[in-house]
């Protein structure tokens, strides 16, 4: 069954309030507000795929909501339907110069306000698709490095911040370069995309992001685990591969495919670049290689 989209009406006009429950409560999931001062924290806190907005509030806040909703980041993207009972088109200009995706006047035609709504969530829909898309790898359907890098960005950012704790591990496969040249590159396809699988669905269990790092590696980061925690999820992952068993006779070390570990953790966060925390996990990974098919994790 199809989820309704989420429709956030922000009018403080009881009448308008009702007329659109009326015309949009059967097909959508519909949240209001009606206080500018609270009306953009609680567009955060619930998923929103539209927003209208009566720019003539009492208050005369209605431009002003509609220029924060475009300034700010987590909701810039979140189409804006404004409503008026104005038909100046100085008002529509403004509306449509500060980012609305439609002004509707009042008095409202049901069919017409139906329809448009349609029309601008159908555009969100193609649009979120292509987001994602242009976010993941096409071969294992995990985030692709571009999506990795954002988010090891943000979530170190969020460890300084709080002085808290900041893990990445780095997932390679053994001696995949022989696999290939046993077994053939579509059937490497096919193991990778089987590992990717099994490396998200344990990342998943301990809420880590997962994204394809390059040709045979992954990376997960996390910025909530302690080392204990860390070592943990290291061996649940290195464990979900070797449970696969995928034959892979050409390895020196092991009858079936496996993974090495490298992982660098903080404990309590320093000042350290990405950059250079990518490094340390490399560095860890590589002795992960040399102990063959083992988890090497280095704490700063």
């Amino acid at each position: 069954m199809q989820q309704a989209e989420h429709i956030f009406i922000i009018d403080d006009d009881p009448i308008n309030k009702m007329v659109l429950t009326n015309i949009l409560s059967e097909d959508h999931t519909l949240f209001h507000c009606e206080d500018h001062a609270f009306c953009i924290d609680e567009v955060k806190a619930n998923r929103t795929d539209l927003i209208i907005l009566d720019v003539a509030m009492g208050n005369g806040s209605g431009f002003t909501i509609l220029e924060k909703l475009k300034k700010d980041a987590s909701t810039y993207g979140i189409p804006v339907i404004v409503i008026s009972g104005s038909v100046s088109f100085k008002d529509e200009a403004r509306g449509l110069e500060l980012g609305a995706v439609d002004y509707i006047t009042k008095p409202f035609n049901p069919l017409i306000v139906k329809t448009r709504l349609k029309n601008h969530l159908a555009i969100k829909k193609k649009n979120d698709l292509l987001e994602k898309l242009v976010s993941l790898d096409g071969l294992t359907e995990l985030p692709n490095r571009r999506r990795l890098d954002e988010q090891m960005r943000a979530l170190l950012t969020g460890s300084e911040a709080a002085q808290g704790c900041f893990s990445i591990m780095l997932v390679e496969l053994d001696f995949f370069k022989t696999f290939n040249e046993h077994y053939g590159y579509m059937h490497g396809d096919t193991c990778l995309f089987k590992v990717a699988k099994a490396l998200e669905e344990t990342a998943a269990r301990y809420s880590v992001f997962i994204g394809r790092f390059d040709g045979t590696r992954f990376a997960l980061v996390s910025a909530q685990h302690d080392i204990d925690t860390v070592t943990s999820i290291a061996q649940s992952l290195h464990d979900a591969v070797n449970a696969l068993k995928i034959p892979h006779i050409a390895s020196p070390i092991c009858a079936h495919v496996s993974v090495s570990i490298g992982a660098v953790h903080i404990e309590q966060h320093k000042t350290l670049e990405l950059n250079e925390l990518i490094k340390n996990a490399d560095s860890a990974l590589a002795e992960a290689q040399k102990q063959q098919s083992t988890i090497f994790i280095k704490q700063i």
